[in-house]
């Protein structure tokens, strides 16, 4: 047993030694600082999309949008363009092209998933509402052909119809 107790002096000695040898030890021993790249280093600069998305921040944190409590507006969000003249559909729901009735594009919703790309539409003249369709989604006598990020076609009563977003506005996709 003399041995072994020896034997873990020696072990324990060296482990001290050690440990006392990297608290002495210089910490900065050839360490030179990286150099940031340029656009990390400049990114302290707002940036137009990063000060809209701070924007955005602070009305959710100023109006607090995702409350339990929050109940939804006494009245939807409607159209301007929308035609007042609203004409009745004939049987097949769809609108008879003499009504002067026109689907109206809000807004679009573009997703790399297959399938859940979504157009904002009023399609029906009977209903001011807009409503989200997809691809091969049929209202008031149009059916979704295809949604891009500013356009969506749709075939209807007259035959292919292209909407799309006025160039000044943003889409939100």
């Amino acid at each position: 047993m003399g041995r072994m107790t020896d034997v873990m002096r020696v072990i324990a000695v060296a482990a001290v030694l050690l440990g006392l040898g990297f608290m002495v030890a210089p910490t900065k021993i050839g360490v030179t600082r990286l150099a940031l790249p340029q656009h990390v280093a400049d990114s302290t600069m707002a940036s137009p999309a990063r000060v809209q998305a701070d924007s955005i921040t602070e009305d959710i944190i100023l109006y607090n949008l995702f409350s339990p409590s929050r109940t939804a507006p006494s009245r939807r969000y409607s159209a301007q363009s929308v035609s007042s003249s609203r004409a009745a559909p004939d049987e097949n729901g769809s609108m008879a092209p003499s009504s002067g009735f026109s689907p109206v594009l809000i807004g679009t919703a573009v997703s790399e998933r297959p399938g859940e790309t979504r157009a904002l539409l009023q399609l029906l003249a009977t209903d001011p509402t807009p409503r989200l369709y997809a691809v091969g989604d049929r209202a008031g006598g149009y059916s979704v052909v295809s949604i891009d990020a500013r356009a969506v076609v749709l075939n209807g009563p007259r035959g292919r119809v292209v909407l799309r977003l006025p160039e000044n506005e943003e889409s939100h996709s």
